[in-house]
């Protein structure tokens, strides 16, 4: 019911044709009912006007005829009262036997219409039926003194009009009449012409209906030429309603309309046609770029997720070096304490060494001094004896520290390894990224080269401990042998002073051993102190490398942000085109 009514009202709206119609015949009706209701009025003035002129004119004549027989009366030619009957006669027409007299139907002044003649007290002194009469009160039926009227208009100069209402001859019906009275002086007399309107107004009634169906006729001919008019002018715009319409729905498949014109409206249809090529290839180029950007979009949404995933293995890659960089930090630090520890040491040997050494030239000094020195050396050699024993566990144990730096070298050159490692997967990772990962791939670059670096100096430490550790087994077996040729010439000396030239050998051998023990000594503290050194550097290379973990770990993260927003705009143009295409999508081609 809703959309019938919607229907029906669409139906009755002002289109551009009802305006056009309802315009065009307002201006065709209008000025035809007022040129018309102009026509008619000024044809019923003129009528009257016509009407009234007519009956002056006539009432004038009766009244110069007055003035001709009273010309004769007073030149005696006739008597007043034959003047008079003739008067009368002329007027009506001769007087019957019942005192009636015949309508003259020479005088025309309407088919109802005759002559009467009033005297100064309202008495008929001439009529067709009622001659004699008193008419004075005489009223109409809306009460009107219609004698006394035409008595008083009569003695206007050149008389007047009275027009009232009076029945209808055979019938109780009234209808207006009009009479012109106007005042003899001569013989008193009031002359009265006078008719029913309708009378007069025959012909102007014909000339109404003439005008009248002129009007009519004019007006059905110009409606249908309006609407004709109307029809052609709006069909093609009708055709273009629909047309755009069908643009508005997407549809810009329907072929074009032929239309015929060369005013306004052709040139709206050659626009709208220009508009409908335009709009359908701007449709299409739309969707031709609407399907590549989605699928750019996508393609960029993949790679953006490619480059993320390779950011943050890039990232991840940062942060392990960052913690294998601690941890070599960490293992630094120890070897640093342990070489710090084995300068100690070294410095304890060179320094016990030198001990020894005085010891056993004193030993031998005594030796060749005499047997007398016997008890003396045997304390210098249980002196010695326990030197050499206390030298000989501080070997064992820089023996086992030595083992110790192996150990934390081995350690250092895998961590070397596993950074020059990691520093390859970021170079790689850095690659794959493309411009946005130059900077990565020179920081990769700079901690693969300080790893090997690193791998390097791990080397010549191992060959210098490896060096120390010869050494400090040459020392060790010399240090036993020290102890055991001490311990046979203490026993020697115990036992027997024969074995007091064994004694002196041993300590001279003694002697050589402690001698090179103090040279390896110093050569251990000299290597101690280099290799503090090359471990200061490592710690140093270490914490340089942890720096530029740490910094490629934050240029990662930010590049994984800026990533992230741009893939999220990716994200964000993907469903842009992607609603763009559908939007398209809507148009048919």
């Amino acid at each position: 019911m809703k959309g019938k009514t919607e229907r029906n009202r669409r139906q009755w709206r002002f289109t551009i044709r009802n305006k056009l119609l309802i315009t065009s015949l307002a201006i065709l009706i209008i000025p035809t009912l007022l040129v018309g209701s102009m026509s008619i009025w000024i044809s019923a003035r003129e009528g009257d006007r016509q009407t009234e002129t007519n009956l002056r004119n006539t009432v004038q004549m009766a009244s110069e005829l007055i003035v001709s027989f009273e010309d004769a009366v007073k030149k005696g030619s006739i008597s007043k009262e034959d003047a008079q009957e003739k008067m009368k006669q002329l007027l009506l027409g001769p007087k019957q036997g019942d005192g009636t007299r015949t309508i003259n139907t020479n005088i025309d002044i309407g088919e109802h219409g005759y002559f009467f003649v009033l005297n100064d007290q309202g008495d008929l002194v001439a009529h067709p039926s009622q001659e004699g009469e008193p008419f004075w009160d005489k009223q109409t039926s809306d009460g009107f003194y219609h004698i006394r009227d035409m008595l008083q208009k009569g003695k206007q100069p050149g008389g007047g009009v009275t027009v009232y209402r009076w029945p209808l001859p055979d019938s109780k019906a009234d209808a207006m009449k009009i009479a012109y009275s106007l005042r003899n002086p001569e013989w008193g007399w009031t002359i009265v012409a006078g008719s029913y309107i309708k009378d007069y107004n025959a012909g102007q009634q014909r000339i109404v209906q003439g005008i009248v169906y002129t009007l009519l006729g004019g007006i059905a001919a110009g409606g249908i030429i309006v609407i004709l008019f109307a029809m052609r002018l709006t069909r093609p715009l009708i055709q273009l309603t629909q047309q755009a319409r069908q643009v508005a729905a997407g549809d810009l498949s329907q072929r074009a309309i032929a239309i015929h014109s060369r005013d306004e409206i052709g040139d709206l249809y050659d626009s709208f046609q220009i508009m409908h090529s335009g709009l359908r290839e701007l449709s299409q180029g739309l969707l031709s770029h609407a399907d590549a950007l989605s699928s750019a979009s996508r393609d960029l949404s993949v790679t953006f997720g490619e480059t993320t995933a390779a950011t943050d293995q890039i990232s991840v890659s940062a942060q392990e070096v960052a913690l294998s960089n601690n941890t070599q930090k960490r293992s630094l630090q120890e070897s640093t304490y342990a070489m710090e520890e084995l300068s100690v040491s070294a410095h304890r040997i060179a320094s016990t060494s030198s001990t020894a050494l005085e010891a056993s030239q004193v030993t031998l000094t005594q030796a060749e001094h005499g047997n007398g020195l016997i008890s003396q050396s045997t304390e210098q050699m249980v002196a010695v004896s326990t030197t050499v024993g206390d030298l000989s566990l501080i070997v064992n144990q820089l023996n086992e520290r030595s083992h110790q730096i192996g150990e934390i070298i081995d350690a250092m050159t895998a961590i070397s390894s596993q950074t020059n490692l990691l520093a390859l997967n970021a170079a790689i990772e850095a690659a794959r990224a493309g411009e946005e990962g130059k900077g990565f791939a020179v920081v990769a670059d700079e901690i693969r080269k300080l790893a090997e670096r690193s791998r390097i100096s791990a080397m010549e430490v191992t060959e210098l401990i490896q060096a120390i550790l010869a050494d400090i087994n040459k020392a060790a077996i010399a240090m036993e042998q020290g102890e055991q040729e001490v311990q046979a010439g203490v026993d020697s000396i115990r036992h027997s002073g024969e074995a007091f030239q064994r004694i002196l050998i041993a300590t001279r051998s003694a002697v050589y051993h402690v001698k090179e023990t103090s040279t390896a000594a110093e050569q251990i503290s000299a290597s101690s102190q280099e290799f503090n050194a090359s471990l200061q550097e490592i710690d140093h290379m270490a914490v340089r490398s942890n720096d530029l973990a740490q910094t490629i770990s934050t240029a990662t993260a930010g590049q994984l942000a800026a990533v992230e927003e741009i893939s999220a705009s990716a994200d964000s143009m993907r469903l842009i085109s992607e609603e763009m295409l559908l939007l398209v999508k809507r148009f048919k081609l």
